[in-house]
């Protein structure tokens, strides 16, 4: 779904009509990978108001399940068709039009390369062989969390005859004793051999 005023609708065939300028003469226009990652309103207060007559869905709209609105910016003759989800305010695609892809790469600062971003030449319609712009698609950011740290745990350790137990916290194992720390804070350490089968395992299975 798109406002009333984009015009410049990715896929219509205008390898015609609409020509970017040769590639020795296309100047940079826009700095489109300094927009990426920033959301709709960001972008606007970059390159001020649209052209759009509405430059966002209405409630109505909204309701019946709209979920992506476009808004043009223009800036020295060039226009930029950007679409947006308006409930996350995430930017979903920019669109440059015209049918030379260095050139219209230049107007945007664009890159085949970049990996914050993806290339997406829009082929003609009437002509598959030819396109009518070039779409930057921003490249989802992937979180890639730490692993939440290993909470001590007290444990009740068992001697191998069962017959004495104490409490403490495991902290490691060096020379064949296994040192425990104390809810009072002083620390002990027990021979390995000494302890149960239960804990030698669970020890074990620690990497120790």
């Amino acid at each position: 779904m798109s406002s009333p005023v984009a015009a410049t609708t990715p896929g219509r065939d205008s390898s015609s009509d609409t020509a970017a300028p040769d590639v020795a003469t296309a100047k940079p226009v826009y700095d489109v990978p300094s927009l990426i990652g920033k959301t709709i309103d960001e972008i606007r207060s970059t390159l001020g108001k649209p052209l759009d007559s509405e430059i966002e869905p209405s409630e109505l709209q909204l309701d019946t399940g709209v979920d992506q609105w476009e808004n043009v910016f223009e800036k020295n003759g060039c226009q930029l068709l950007v679409t947006f989800d308006p409930r996350t305010r995430k930017v979903v695609d920019f669109f440059l039009e015209g049918n030379k892809q260095e050139s219209v790469l230049r107007i945007g600062q664009l890159s085949a390369d970049a990996t914050d971003y993806r290339i997406e030449y829009v082929k003609a319609i009437r002509d598959p062989s030819a396109i009518t712009g070039v779409k930057a698609i921003p490249t989802p950011k992937v979180v890639v969390r730490e692993p939440a740290p290993k909470v001590p745990t007290v444990r009740t350790w068992t001697d191998a005859t069962g017959r004495y137990k104490t409490e403490g916290t495991f902290a490691g194992v060096e020379s064949g004793k296994v040192k425990l720390i104390k809810a009072d804070g002083t620390s002990i350490n027990l021979p390995l051999e000494k302890l149960s089968q239960e804990d030698r395992q669970w020890i074990k299975n620690q990497g120790n």
